[in-house]
């Protein structure tokens, strides 16, 4: 892999199996974008598992060193399968400018930015005065590939979404070509931090975004409604689903959807001070074919909560920081796998660790463990 200066922070894994007529050979295809902390530039790197070797690229870089680009990277590949990625940007030359930023594979020097111009790269949305601005980026794509970002504001510390909708039809971006919408701003919380987005149903451009409110310590989520929406876009019903403490500052938080177009969240539990943070998972209580879950908050016109909350890992003593980094993914089978973090203070090492879902029902582990 890459190992060309200080590289690899803020990465994101998407993984697509490119089907081919025969003679022609199937083959999947990886690809990772993360951040080059050396030359503060977005790279990326892809992998065809019918041909030898990695490819890297450097996406979006503006060789200038008040200008840092390709924090919290967030990929995605295509319908057909060109790698999309969401990032933010920030300018610290004294105008203090931040932005949530997208960048398309185009290729054939049709872009304005990577190697021969094959990548377009433009702002969705940014603000002065704050080089945080944009931060926290998560990108989703729908079935024709349209993207579909969430990210923080950290002016105003609110939950923003954003989708493109073409040139000069916007409110925000290059050319006006983004809609942002000011999703959850709870007053005097933070709230939007380590932001995960997925696109619920594609038809009806439905999402699903689950976030953190740091102030009050609790896990939301906000879905996309046609209208009558509870939370301060009137487009999204937003509901604390878990407990987990407040003022965490690296917060495992990954949502997926499953076969059935349920949300399955993968988080990190630090409510209680006193004993080792939790890998947890929270899904709908309808996922299990039930009315009323254990966890969050009740709805309106609902009987009981409608969350399902249930611990994967309980971490032990010698556990610190037990799930602050998490992916969620879901295989073809319809099957959850999480991956997660956690640094062992006994031994003094890090250890990757794998809960996999061998049931529809039950979520039964196998724990793998690699250290370094």
């Amino acid at each position: 892999m890459d190992e060309t200066g200080d590289v690899g922070k803020y990465s994101s894994i998407d993984i697509a199996y490119v089907e081919r007529v025969p003679p022609l050979p199937s083959y999947s295809l990886i690809g990772i974008s993360y951040f080059d902390e050396t030359n503060g530039a977005l790279k990326y790197a892809q992998l065809k598992t019918n041909l030898k070797g990695w490819t890297y690229q450097v996406v979006d870089d503006s060789l200038e060193d008040s200008i840092i680009t390709g924090l919290y990277t967030s990929m995605r590949f295509s319908p057909t399968f060109e790698p999309r990625i969401a990032y933010h940007k920030n300018i610290n030359d004294g105008e203090q400018f931040g932005s949530a930023n997208y960048a398309a594979y185009v290729g054939w020097g049709d872009g304005n930015c990577g190697p021969g111009n094959d990548w377009y790269c433009m702002e969705v949305d940014g603000r002065s005065n704050d080089p945080n601005y944009g931060s926290y980026t998560s990108l989703a794509l729908k079935d024709d590939g349209s993207p579909r970002i969430a990210y923080y504001d950290s002016l105003g510390h609110n939950l923003y979404f954003a989708k493109y909708i073409g040139i000069d039809h916007g409110n925000c971006g290059t050319n006006d070509g983004w809609s942002c919408t000011l999703v959850d701003d709870s007053g005097i919380s933070v709230v939007g931090k380590f932001s995960s987005i997925e696109v619920l149903d594609s038809a009806r451009d439905m999402v699903g975004i689950a976030y953190y409110d740091e102030t009050n310590g609790t896990l939301r989520y906000a879905e996309q409604v046609s209208g009558g929406g509870n939370c301060t876009s009137s487009k999204f019903n937003c509901l604390n689903v878990d407990t987990i403490g407040a003022g965490i500052h690296q917060l495992g938080l990954s949502v997926a959807i499953d076969k059935q177009r349920h949300p399955i969240i993968a988080y990190l539990d630090a409510s209680n001070e006193f004993v080792a943070t939790k890998l947890k998972i929270a899904r709908p209580a309808l996922a299990y074919d039930q009315e009323v879950g254990n966890c969050g908050e009740i709805p309106a016109g609902a009987i009981g909560p409608v969350w399902t909350c249930s611990v994967l890992d309980d971490g032990y003593m010698d556990v610190i920081h037990e799930a602050a980094f998490v992916d969620v993914g879901i295989a073809q089978s319809g099957l959850a796998s999480v991956a997660y973090f956690q640094w062992d203070s006994y031994n003094l090492e890090g250890q990757l660790k794998v809960a996999k879902q061998h049931f529809q029902i039950s979520v039964p582990l196998i724990i793998v463990r690699s250290s370094y």
